[in-house]
């Protein structure tokens, strides 16, 4: 799952346009939850008719339902800036330990919607010292409010996009496995030459191994991969690759996902329903 916070240029402020931004950020967000076959940057671009010129990863590591929470109130704001409290008012309150941390988090996405260096700044202050239930929370609003500031002041389009498992250098993290057909582990021979395949084509592709580990018939990494790429097609030419090589060892399938690392207790669950799926599928045919 992956998603979106939306900026527009100065030019774009008037109340139509800020529907059609507010508009265009569903459909993208709705787009990247379900993105199969299409990569991030075809589908940013299908909805905006042309690619922002600021796209932006948010590199921590931040729990999809919280960050769905924070976009869900944050947007009620964005639609109506009238909305939005008085700044100083907003800022005492903040700090102020009688106030309740769901109040906070109201506060935190109604400053983040201010187009002011100073809300930036006060977000920046408070996310340090921010309570452990309120850190992400402070981090959301801190680069949206980022963003927010940076496309007033250079008057560009831009967009962040945000995943459970963050990214790096502008690119998003995703976890990885791919199984071998046999439930014995992977000899010598095969986890080289998997090895090998993994490393020299995703890098070819701009990707970035973080780590790389065998564990029983399963190959399991995280990776860094640019937007542009289409993941699920480069790993399946590694796969095919490798089995050309090596008498089909390797499994078709694999998991892949950008929501979180998987334990391998739930890595043999979800490759039993995968299993599963496979043989329904042979039996309607």
């Amino acid at each position: 799952m992956v998603l979106s916070i939306t900026a527009k240029s100065q030019k774009q402020t008037a109340n139509s346009q800020k529907q059609t931004a507010n508009s265009q950020q569903q459909t993208l967000t709705q787009k990247l939850q379900t993105m199969n076959e299409e990569n991030i940057y075809d589908i940013i671009h299908k909805v905006y008719g042309k690619i922002p010129k600021r796209i932006k990863i948010m590199e921590e590591q931040i729990d999809v339902d919280t960050q769905m929470d924070y976009l869900d109130m944050s947007q009620q704001f964005r639609k109506d800036r009238s909305s939005i409290g008085d700044f100083k008012s907003l800022k005492e309150r903040l700090y102020d330990e009688k106030v309740h941390d769901k109040e906070k988090k109201l506060i935190l996405a109604q400053i983040a919607n201010i187009e002011d260096v100073e809300a930036y700044r006060e977000i920046e202050r408070y996310s340090e010292i921010a309570s452990d239930t309120l850190k992400s929370w402070a981090i959301l609003a801190l680069s949206e409010s980022r963003m927010l500031v940076e496309s007033f002041l250079l008057d560009e389009d831009q967009i962040i996009i945000s995943s459970g498992l963050g990214g790096k250098n502008n690119k998003l993290r995703y976890f990885i496995v791919i199984s071998g057909k046999s439930d014995d582990d992977f000899t010598p021979l095969q986890k080289s030459l998997l090895t090998k395949e993994l490393e020299f084509t995703l890098t070819n592709n701009q990707c970035e191994i973080e780590n790389l580990e065998f564990n029983n018939q399963y190959c399991i990494l995280t990776t860094l991969v640019p937007i542009q790429i289409q993941i699920n097609h480069v790993l399946t030419d590694i796969i095919d690759e490798c089995n050309q090589i090596n008498n089909n060892f390797l499994e078709k399938q694999f998991i892949i996902t950008n929501m979180n690392i998987l334990q391998i207790e739930e890595i043999k669950v979800l490759w039993k329903d995968l299993k599963k799926k496979k043989k329904k599928k042979k039996k309607g045919k």
